[in-house]
């Protein structure tokens, strides 16, 4: 793995444990702290029922939910973008391996045939070949420029400049990586692309078809960058999925703890209610079959 996609595999990873922890402990944290804590002790020295005291908890916890699920329908997008940033580097990833095996072709008949550069029988068999080569390099080069989500460019580096929603990360010789701002609660987490334009676009001018074996090399050392960014791609945008999930479940559990308060004439509390609700569904030590 090249240093880049190395520095790419870190970032994907900090990010991923970065919102993972997040998810698990700054919003959830905050919901049932306020809910068991400030609002409960609070509510409870100012009102005098518990009618008055489940309403005001129910409306607090629907608050709650409410966030939960914004974040939730966020995080889906997040992951929606990646699950395009994968794909399409995994389209690259394929066209790489057709080109890898049209210079397999040509090299093959080139040194079947004993031929080399000047040669009008060499000559005639890269006019065969090039335009096709050609071809796979333009498709590669519109996979970049057209991966975009909402107009926003995911893989193209040369466009990220005139992009206000992304923060872009420079290198010695041009943009690297640049991230997108996923809002979620009160905060958030970044979301971070590789820039394959400088080492993918106009492959048929960085790795040009001649009749020996390094063109193949390169090509093959590209194939593998290209699927080694899908893979991270599509691994983000799995952990993406489940953490969208997971906020919505919690969300739910919020939204019938709100409905079960108010609904309560006695005083019942609701750390009580979410953890009867959350403990619902889970499994006994002991089967009650026999």
């Amino acid at each position: 793995m090249n240093s880049n996609l190395l520095n790419m595999a870190l970032q994907l990873s900090v990010q991923d444990i970065f919102s993972s922890s997040w998810f698990s402990s700054a919003l959830m944290n905050k919901v049932w702290t306020e809910a068991m804590r400030s609002s409960v002790n609070g509510l409870i020295r100012k009102t005098g029922g518990a009618d008055l005291l489940g309403v005001a908890l129910g409306g607090s916890l629907r608050g709650d939910a409410a966030m939960l699920r914004q974040a939730s329908s966020n995080v889906s997008e997040a992951q929606a973008m990646m699950n395009m940033a994968a794909t399409a580097a995994g389209n690259i990833a394929g066209q790489l391996n057709e080109a890898s095996t049209l210079t397999g072709a040509f090299l093959a008949a080139v040194q079947t045939q004993g031929l080399s550069p000047g040669n009008p029988a060499y000559d005639a068999l890269y006019e065969q070949y090039q335009p096709r080569y050609k071809a796979i390099s333009d498709n590669i080069d519109n996979i970049i420029q057209n991966t975009t989500y909402n107009g926003m460019p995911l893989l193209n580096g040369s466009a990220w400049g005139g992009d206000e929603r992304l923060s872009v990360m420079w290198g010695a010789s041009g943009p690297v990586a640049a991230s997108v701002h996923i809002q979620a609660g009160e905060s958030g987490f970044p979301l971070t692309f590789s820039d394959m334009s400088a080492d993918f676009a106009d492959v048929v001018t960085k790795v040009g078809l001649y009749g020996n074996p390094a063109v193949q090399t390169g090509l093959s050392s590209l194939q593998s960058s290209a699927q080694t960014l899908a893979d991270l791609y599509a691994g983000r945008a799995g952990s993406l999925q489940g953490q969208a999930t997971s906020l919505q479940s919690q969300a739910k559990i919020l939204e019938e703890a709100a409905a079960h308060r108010i609904k309560t004439p006695a005083p019942v509390s609701t750390e009580s209610l979410l953890l009867n609700l959350i403990l619902r569904d889970t499994g006994g030590l002991f089967s009650g079959k026999g």
